[in-house]
């Protein structure tokens, strides 16, 4: 599979990405000694890995390299990281160019772009890179491909029409399997904006949407993120492969979806959960009452009569 994250800054995701194949085709016993080394890959295999697999763009020029030497220190040397802004060029003269298995990005948020530099296949009438980078995404997905990639929560409930396009292509050309809301803090102290993952495959469209609202990360929420007990990420993974519904956790069909304008805020749709609780008798309840209000009385009664006495 091509990984490709065309925001890509320091190349974090596709380190990443590395690192988890690494993982899965390493022998159990050096996993148990926390050797991560691949040894499972065959010849042909560690060749694509080294020099199709990774593909990164950045349209700064310092970014792209730290990114080339961060993939350098990792034995990357030869992954495809171009100084190159997608929105605006295009690779190989057309549009929409190489397509890629996988996209793994968290584009630059609350950006604007001036509109003579937009590509116009992109087709969306808006200056936004969330936005632009989105409708990117969906362009640039082989015809069963996946994505994971991060988006402000903006893009979940924006009423412009290139929202609501872009909403509606996602959830009409695309899979869309999961929406995890973010709560504020967790890119602190470089920004504080709320935030969302999308998780999707392109090749069908959406039948149901499976929403996780997530508290908390493991770290705190405020600018010196250090480590805390709470952690919603291993209920996440545990409640992933069958989209289980949970207290955080809920589906939600696309006809409702469409019927809401194809907005994607979780609190839109959650459902109100009842708990039971145990009460009194209504009528020893209301047998409570009336002695109160007896004794209410009898009190007031005997206070007005002391201070006619005065």
């Amino acid at each position: 599979m091509r990984i490709c994250d065309p925001a890509c800054g320091t190349a974090g995701f596709l380190i990443s990405s590395y690192t988890h194949i690494l993982r899965n085709h390493t022998k159990p016993a050096d996993l148990a000694r926390g050797i991560i080394d691949g040894n499972l890959l065959k010849p042909k295999q560690w060749s694509f890995i080294e020099q199709q697999a990774f593909t990164g763009f950045d349209n700064d020029a310092n970014m792209v390299k730290i990114a080339i030497l961060n993939l350098y220190l990792h034995q990357l040397e030869k992954a495809g990281i171009e100084h190159h802004n997608p929105l605006t060029t295009t690779q190989g003269g057309q549009y929409p160019g190489p397509k890629f298995d996988i996209i793994l990005a968290n584009p630059p948020f609350a950006g604007r772009v001036q509109k003579e530099s937009i590509l116009a296949d992109i087709g969306l009438d808006t200056r936004d890179t969330e936005l632009l980078f989105l409708k990117w995404f969906l362009d640039h997905l082989t015809d069963t491909g996946r994505a994971g990639v991060i988006v402000p929560n903006g893009v979940l409930f924006g009423s412009g029409k290139a929202d609501r396009k872009v909403r509606e292509l996602l959830l009409t050309t695309c899979d869309l399997q999961a929406v995890i809301a973010l709560p504020s803090g967790v890119f602190k102290p470089y920004s504080g904006v709320g935030t969302a993952i999308f998780i999707f495959q392109k090749g069908r469209p959406t039948e149901s949407v499976w929403f996780y609202e997530l508290t908390a990360d493991g770290l705190s929420l405020d600018d010196k993120r250090a480590p805390i007990e709470a952690n919603d990420i291993p209920d996440i993974l545990t409640k992933w492969p069958d989209r289980e519904e949970g207290p955080n956790s809920f589906r939600v069909p696309i006809e409702k979806i469409r019927e809401n304008g194809w907005q994607l805020m979780p609190g839109r749709y959650k459902p109100v959960r009842l708990d039971a609780g145990e009460h009194e008798a209504p009528a020893d309840i209301l047998a409570d009452v009336i002695r109160m209000e007896k004794e209410i009385a009898e009190r007031a009664k005997a206070l007005m009569e002391r201070l006619a006495a005065k």
